[in-house]
């Protein structure tokens, strides 16, 4: 019996957008059961998709994202692909080639919409919801994690999103921003205030 999907996430330290699910998911071949807090698949997994860790076998990493994109929305999926691209724990490259030996095929065009959203550029799971938002409004042209020069302040500025031609800025707010850096929240705060003031010259924001 293996573990698989949103569990062997965690173990990986992949975000996850939002809670989706109470219970934990496992591979058993030919049994297809659920209970309160489990549910079992009755999937047949290669051993090349397996990895053990703490002595738990799991679903490797690549097979980890392409299950999740299968059973799971886009914006719980496309985070976990950015994240796992960022830390360049894995390539566009290997999760598809994983996904041509699954012998599963359920979904296989949202697992490949879901891996053609992804970027590596993305820096946290706000931005690719963000993304996959977009897409689903067919809005296209915003580059992520855009570098623009501000000549009147003289300096770099870096946003999340730009779309070059409308000269548009989007920043994706959250909570989370305020804990990062120096892990003050008033300073880091007051930090996002100048930056996003800064932003407004010369794009839209």
């Amino acid at each position: 019996m293996h573990a698989r999907n949103l569990p062997p996430s965690d173990l990986r330290c992949l975000p996850v957008a939002y809670p989706v699910t109470h219970q934990i998911e496992v591979v058993r071949p030919g049994v297809n059961r659920r209970f309160k807090s489990i549910h079992v698949r009755g999937n047949q997994i290669p051993q090349a998709h397996r990895a053990t860790i703490g002595g738990a076998e799991l679903t490797a990493l690549e097979r980890t994202l392409i299950d999740v994109a299968r059973s799971y929305n886009l914006d719980v999926s496309v985070p976990m692909i950015d994240d796992a691209l960022h830390r360049e724990l894995t390539t566009r490259e290997t999760i598809l080639t994983t996904l041509a030996h699954c012998l599963e095929k359920r979904n296989g065009s949202k697992v490949r919409l879901a891996i053609g959203l992804a970027d590596a550029r993305r820096e946290s799971p706000a931005e690719a919801v963000a993304a996959v938002r977009f897409n689903e409004h067919g809005i296209t042209g915003l580059e992520p994690q855009v570098t623009i020069r501000a000549d009147s302040l003289n300096r770099d500025i870096r946003v999340d999103f730009c779309h070059r031609r409308a000269r548009l800025v989007i920043e994706i707010d959250g909570i989370g921003k305020l804990y990062l850096g120096s892990g003050v929240p008033r300073q880091e705060l007051e930090a996002e205030r100048r930056r996003l003031n800064r932003c407004r010259i010369p794009h839209r924001c």
